[in-house]
């Protein structure tokens, strides 16, 4: 799809590199014309022509961010917003092991100011509202989505983390001693914003902490699927790095986590006198391995991934097997369409969220049910295809509870049968 067919209300086009302004970024992966992730269909609209725009990305080599230079118009992404990290049972334990970290680390003090940007449904900053010691403030743009933190008591700012939104929020609160945002550092076009508005709300001694999904993971775990308009930045830590150093910000430690298939939790502080910890310089020094040749690698792989996966699914529904997919997630979206799998291959999809149950799969319309349906299911099912890998043993778990017998179908890196 060439640019000038693209309206620009849709999407906001851009020449340079989104963390250091290099405008001799490379177009590196090209996943053809896709749906837009979170684009789940309701039943009465599934005759009405999709969005599907181009999902290129580009690598920039003088700060190692690889991304999808060209963003959707936020309003369309977020305004009607399908995903609530509290239906997730392992991330819900991953934020409240988080929330127990943070608590530790201010043990002694009497009060701490928090504010969280990206709040999503709360599943944070919930862990907090009981906790008298601590005052939070919870920020995020999906209108459907806070009022299930505000529901939970959590006291949210309605709108995007920027410049404009920090002015209002320290004329109300004054500044903070911890800042963090969880997997949405990849979402923002603009994020020189986000940043410059955590230091501005930020106490001289404060704490800036993000974690996001980690480049490296990404490439050598074959995933496509987390590549999608929503996600616009695929992050190293040199490209942390260097984009804190723009606004006189120090990274001082970074630590890897197993959220998302693979990410990487930063510390920031304002000191810029603190010492690095040695994680820094020897996650610095693994990093050096990424250049043309690694992405050539990637792009190899996914392409043997895809022809991998319609053969073993193929090859099971010629032998009458039955196959449903398990997670209705934003990687989905991209797994299914660029492997083409549709209602030749899968029967349905499950998931466990209320908030896609009853509506399609963005581009393939596959339809999505509930887990009560799919306990329900009279006819036999053979086989998962877990569509939400990275939550692989836990829904193997939940789906063995109903059923002994079913195998499962695991994509990446590359797919094998449990």
């Amino acid at each position: 799809m060439k640019k000038n067919n693209l309206k620009t209300n849709l999407v906001n086009f851009r020449d340079d590199c989104r963390v250091c302004s290099n405008k001799k970024i490379k177009k590196i992966i090209n996943l053809g014309d896709m749906p837009l992730a979170g684009g789940f269909i309701k039943k009465s609209n599934s005759k009405k022509k999709e969005i599907k725009v181009p999902l290129v990305c580009y690598y920039c080599d003088n700060c190692n961010l690889l991304q999808v230079k060209d963003s959707i118009n936020s309003n369309i992404l977020f305004d009607d917003y399908n995903y609530s990290s509290s239906t997730i049972p392992a991330l819900k334990i991953h934020f409240r092991n988080y929330a127990k970290k943070i608590k530790k680390q201010f043990k002694e003090k009497k009060v701490v100011k928090l504010i969280e940007f990206g709040s999503n449904d709360g599943v944070l900053l919930k862990e907090f509202v009981k906790d008298k010691k601590f005052i939070c403030l919870g920020v995020d743009p999906a209108i459907n989505i806070s009022k299930i933190a505000k529901k939970e008591g959590v006291n949210i700012y309605l709108g995007n983390f920027d410049v404009k939104a920090a002015l209002e929020i320290e004329n109300k609160y004054g500044k903070f001693d911890y800042i963090t945002g969880s997997n949405v550092f990849a979402h923002i076009d603009d994020i020189h914003s986000v940043v410059l508005a955590a230091k501005m709300l930020l106490k001289t001694n404060g704490s800036f902490v993000t974690e996001v999904h980690y480049l490296p993971n990404l490439i050598e775990l074959n995933q496509y699927d987390f590549i999608y308009h929503e996600h616009l930045n695929y992050y190293t830590l040199k490209s942390l790095i260097k984009l804190f150093e723009i606004h006189k910000l120090k990274l001082i430690n970074a630590e890897m986590i197993q959220t998302h298939g693979g990410s990487i939790r930063v510390t920031v502080t304002p000191n810029l006198n603190k010492k690095a910890s040695l994680k820094v310089k020897n996650i610095l020094q693994s990093e050096k391995i990424i250049n043309k040749k690694y992405f050539d690698r990637f792009n190899k792989n996914i392409l043997i991934q895809r022809d991998k996966i319609n053969q073993m699914l193929s090859n099971l529904v010629a032998s009458k097997k039955r196959i449903v997919g398990y997670g209705a997630s934003g990687r989905g979206t991209i797994l299914l369409n660029y492997c083409n799998i549709n209602s030749k291959k899968l029967s349905y999809i499950v998931d466990e969220s209320p908030l896609r149950a009853g509506k399609l799969m963005p581009g393939v319309k596959l339809p999505i049910f509930s887990i009560d349906y799919f306990k329900k299911d009279k006819v036999k099912v053979d086989y998962v295809l877990i569509i939400a890998w990275n939550y692989t043993d836990p829904i193997i778990k939940k789906v063995r509870k109903i059923n002994k017998d079913i195998k499962f179908i695991v994509p990446f890196p590359y797919p094998y049968i449990i």
